[in-house]
């Protein structure tokens, strides 16, 4: 009986030091998550009716590092944006008609932390045909003599630039803002007349222009899986001791296997 149990027990060591090794490895790969690369995207925006309201800001989180627990790897920096303006014209020459285009532009730049960006656009409504003075001077739209072209020149959220700065212009030790200041000429309307005698006196009136800038950073990290770092039941002091564990279990089934075969060949 005590040879079988000795035999028994001699042949159960190997076994485990390997169910060690398997198990510690399990405990490493049960934390992976906490280590996986993770995605936060921040956005604002600022609307110009004029410049007279001078130089605005879009003021953004900045990356928290958490005290070093999440590394950041890249930045993207998204830029967009989009305008409108109501023009409304009234034909005032009795001699005759003409034809109009109406059109709107955008002109601004903008700067942030290793970022440089802008826009000069002009949107063009298609031409419209007017008759001559009709109404005694009077400022009439729509008629035959005047328009509004049917609502707002308009385009639509257009994405401008994309750009990749350095990511330690975004990182900080603990919660932190970023800034990206935007300033911008008069929001324009204006008319071009394309007919061969064109208006010799007009009205026009350009109401509600409206520009916005929108601004968007994403951050691609590496969650180190910290005290503190993000990530829910991945994050904390737990998944640090699980992947330690983990280490520690498997190099003590290395170590004794390897101890044993030793033992064994001597």
């Amino acid at each position: 009986m005590k040879t079988k149990c000795s035999h028994f027990l001699l042949n159960s060591v190997p076994r485990l030091f390997l169910i060690a090794i398997i198990l510690g490895a399990c405990l490493v790969l049960l934390t992976i998550p906490a280590l996986a690369d993770g995605t936060q995207t921040f956005s604002g925006s600022v609307s110009f009716q004029s410049d007279a309201q001078g130089p605005l800001s879009i003021t953004l989180q900045s990356f928290n590092t958490m005290g070093g627990t999440r590394a950041l790897s890249s930045v993207s920096v998204a830029v967009s944006d989009n305008a409108f303006a109501y023009l409304q014209l009234d034909n005032d020459d009795p001699l005759g008609g003409t034809n109009a285009t109406a059109h709107i532009t955008r002109n601004w730049t903008g700067t942030g932390p290793g970022v440089a960006y802008g826009d000069t656009r002009t949107l063009s409504s298609s031409p419209i045909d007017l008759t001559a003075e009709n109404d005694g001077g009077r400022f009439e739209f729509p008629d035959t003599d005047g328009t509004d072209w049917g609502g707002p020149l308009t385009w639509v959220t257009t994405l401008l630039s994309t750009s990749t700065p350095a990511p330690a212009l975004y990182a900080t030790p603990g919660p932190g803002l970023v800034t990206f200041t935007q300033s911008v000429s008069l929001p324009a309307g204006f008319i071009d007349w394309v007919s061969i005698n064109p208006a010799v006196r007009y009205d026009l009136v350009v109401s509600n222009p409206n520009l916005t800038i929108i601004v968007t950073v994403t951050y691609q990290y590496k969650d180190l899986g910290g005290p503190g770092g993000p990530g829910g039941a991945h994050s904390g002091s737990v998944f640090p001791s699980v992947y330690g564990a983990g280490i520690a279990v498997a190099a003590a089934g290395v170590i004794g296997f390897a101890i044993y075969r030793r033992r064994s060949k001597a």
